[in-house]
C-alpha cells in the first residue's frame, strides 16, 4: 500500500520596513524599523505604539483639557514590502491623521504616566466653588444639599460628555480652563428631574395601572416638560422646583468635582468595541469575517468621590403667589432634595453608557 506524501506547507516570509513621522506637542518624531523577516506587521507596529506611550510621558502639562485638545498625535506612515519593493500608505495627514491605532498607546501612554492634578488647581476649583456659593446667598439663595466627604463615591467607570465633538471623536467634559473632569449641573438636574418625574407617575397609581399606561405616562411627560400646569398640584410643585418652558426652577444645581486620590489618579482606558462596523454603516449584513473597530476612550474610575452643591432661590421664591408658595414645604425641602438626588446617582446613574452600568455612585 502506498503511502500518500505529505506536504509541508512552506512557511510564509514576511519582510517590511515601516517609516514613521510623530507630530506630538509641537515636537516630531522619526521611526524607521528595522527590516524585519518572518515577523508579521502588526509585531513591526509594537515598537511604534511604543514611541508614542513613551512620547506621552515626556509632555510636562498640568492641564488636561489642554492636553487633550492640542497635543494629539499626528501621524504619517508607510509600510513597505521589502519583497514587493511596493509601499502602503498606512497614516496620513489628509486621510487618517488621528488613527484608532494611534488613539490607544496615546492615552494608555496618558493612564501610565498617572495625569496628576495639581493640589494648587484643586485649591483653585474649591475657592471658585466657594465663591460662587458666597455670591449666590448674597443674592438670595440658600444652600439645601452639600455633600462634601465620602459620601457619594463611584461605584462603576463614569464618563460625562462622551459625545462631544473632539479630535478623537469621544470625549470626556473637563473645565476649560482648571482640565479637572466634573460633572456639569445641567447634567445632575437632567437626571434628578428625570427621578422627579418616575415620583409623580407613581403617586398617581400610572406604573401600577396597565390599562392605556403608556399613553397616560407620555401625556404626563407632555405635561411635565412643557408649560407651567394650573390644574395638577403635583405636576406644579415639581415643575416650580426644576423648571417648564415658561418658568426658570428655583433649584440650581452647581457643577460636582471630584476629590483627587493621594496617588493623583483619576483615569480608567475603557474600549467600545463594534464588531459589524459595516452593517451599523448600513453597506452589509452582519458578519463575521468583519474586522471589529475597536474605540478607545477615557473614563473616571471607581472609588472617586465627587461634591455636590444643590441652592434653592429664596428671593424668587417670597416673589410667588401664595397658591404657589404653598405647594413647596421648606421644612421637608432639604430632604426631598437629598433623596432624589441621591436615588438618581445611586440607581440611574450619570453621563453616558449608563444601561451598562455606567456613572453609579454608592
Amino acid at each position: 500500500m502506498k503511502r500518500k506524501k505529505t506536504q509541508r506547507r512552506a512557511r510564509q516570509s514576511y519582510s517590511y520596513r515601516i517609516d514613521y513621522t510623530l507630530r506630538f506637542g509641537g515636537n516630531s518624531f522619526f521611526f524607521t524599523s528595522d527590516n524585519v523577516s518572518d515577523e508579521k506587521e502588526s509585531k513591526v507596529n509594537e515598537k511604534f505604539y511604543k514611541t508614542i506611550t513613551d512620547a506621552t510621558f515626556k509632555m510636562p502639562l498640568d492641564n488636561l483639557a489642554l492636553f487633550m485638545t492640542k497635543y494629539i498625535p499626528i501621524i504619517e506612515a508607510k509600510l513597505i514590502d521589502l519583497k514587493k519593493e511596493k509601499e502602503k500608505v498606512l497614516f496620513s495627514i489628509d486621510e487618517k491623521s488621528i488613527s484608532a491605532e494611534s488613539i490607544k498607546p496615546f492615552l494608555s501612554g496618558f493612564i501610565q504616566k498617572s495625569f496628576k492634578i495639581n493640589n494648587n488647581i484643586l485649591q483653585l476649583v474649591n475657592q471658585r466653588v466657594k465663591d460662587t456659593i458666597n455670591v449666590l446667598t448674597k443674592n438670595g439663595y440658600i444652600s439645601l444639599y452639600q455633600n462634601i466627604g465620602l459620601n457619594l463615591i463611584t461605584q462603576s467607570r463614569l464618563v460625562v460628555g462622551l459625545g462631544a465633538v473632539h479630535p478623537l471623536e469621544i470625549s470626556l467634559a473637563l473645565h476649560h480652563i482648571f482640565g479637572v473632569p466634573y460633572i456639569p449641573g445641567s447634567a445632575l438636574k437632567g437626571v434628578s428631574r428625570m427621578v422627579a418625574f418616575w415620583k409623580i407617575a407613581k403617586e398617581k397609581g400610572l406604573l401600577e395601572d396597565t390599562s392605556g399606561r403608556e399613553d397616560k405616562i407620555k401625556s404626563l411627560q407632555n405635561r411635565f416638560y412643557g408649560s407651567l400646569v394650573k390644574d395638577d398640584e403635583i405636576v406644579l410643585k415639581y415643575q416650580i422646583l426644576f423648571g417648564a418652558q415658561n418658568f426658570k426652577g428655583l433649584l440650581l444645581f452647581l457643577d460636582a468635582y471630584p476629590e483627587v486620590p493621594q496617588d493623583g489618579s483619576l483615569f480608567d482606558l475603557d474600549v467600545m468595541n463594534i464588531h459589524y462596523p459595516k452593517y451599523y454603516s448600513g453597506n452589509e449584513p452582519p458578519g463575521d469575517w468583519q474586522n471589529p473597530n475597536p474605540i478607545f476612550f477615557l473614563t473616571i474610575k471607581e472609588g472617586i468621590n465627587f461634591n455636590f452643591h444643590v441652592l434653592f432661590d429664596q428671593y424668587r421664591y417670597t416673589q410667588l403667589s401664595h397658591d404657589y408658595r404653598e405647594l413647596i414645604n421648606q421644612s421637608q425641602l432639604v430632604s426631598e432634595v437629598k433623596e432624589i438626588l441621591e436615588y438618581a446617582l445611586k440607581e440611574f446613574g450619570i453621563g453616558a453608557k449608563t444601561r451598562l452600568g455606567y456613572g453609579l455612585f454608592e
